[in-house]
């Protein structure tokens, strides 16, 4: 369910994500086959792999959370398989064992969908970060001989990577850029957005990725009126680019 409340906070300037090839690779020694994702979903994002079971790289695939909210997830895959979910939330380009927020193993079970929530702590500042899943056949992923961690060698399995659209709970953490407001919000199609100062790129993102709207600045205007009225009701993400910051919202499209 959508909580009808705007959250107003600040990427983190610089706070990119790391390059595939930035992390360490988890090995899977007999391959994968059927012991791999075949289907995820999460933050309103249904993601069905398109490609062999050796590749992993989805980072153009965005998946949204908001910091302190207990979020769906489910993760489909084979034949006594295993998941773990890791997200790199300090950006070190590491999975450490704190960032493990879903582990669950079924042995005696063949092909399962794993239905779970996770929760990114309420402390994460908005921003862009590396979102793991990991299947591991005959493993409980933590302790086992057939293999465990974020990057350890398993006999049989995969591992998908996308990027996770963390937005923050509570407040502006950047005093350099004044409010935002979206209003009305939610809105049936038409809202306005005022600021300070005006934008020098604003961009409108569907939860499940899409561009709806990126345009650079035409005007020194601080007021836009924008209209949704042709888009599905749903969660949207507002992104306000000023020389001085950006920030992020959410708006809600009834």
């Amino acid at each position: 369910m959508i909580t009808r409340y705007t959250i107003l906070s600040l990427f983190l300037l610089g706070g990119t994500f790391a390059q595939a090839q930035d992390y360490c690779a988890p090995v899977f020694n007999n391959g994968c086959f059927n012991w791999r994702s075949m289907n995820i979903s999460l933050g309103g994002t249904d993601w069905v792999p398109a490609g062999a079971c050796t590749e992993f790289d989805h980072t153009a695939t965005v998946m949204t959370v908001g910091a302190g909210e207990a979020t769906p997830m489910a993760v489909e895959n084979g034949v006594w398989c295993g998941v773990s979910v890791y997200v790199d939330l300090n950006n070190n380009y590491t999975f450490d064992p704190e960032e493990l927020l879903f582990n669950e193993y079924n042995g005696n079970q063949p092909s399962r969908v794993h239905e779970f929530q996770i929760t990114v702590p309420l402390s994460t500042p908005s921003g862009m970060y590396r979102l793991r899943v990991l299947n591991h056949w005959g493993s409980d992923g933590v302790n086992s001989t057939n293999g465990s961690g974020p990057c350890g060698p398993y006999e049989y399995g995969n591992y998908d990577e996308f990027t996770l659209q963390v937005v923050g709970a509570a407040g502006i953490t950047d005093k350099s850029i004044a409010p935002v407001v979206l209003s009305p919000n939610p809105t049936s199609g038409i809202f306005r957005i005022e600021a300070e100062v005006p934008y020098e790129q604003l961009t409108i993102m569907s939860i499940d990725g899409r561009s709806i709207l990126d345009q650079g600045a035409n005007s020194n205007a601080t007021t836009t009126v924008l209209d949704l009225s042709a888009e599905a009701a749903g969660l949207y993400t507002v992104r306000y680019e000023t020389a001085l910051g950006m920030q992020v919202m959410r708006l809600v499209k009834e």
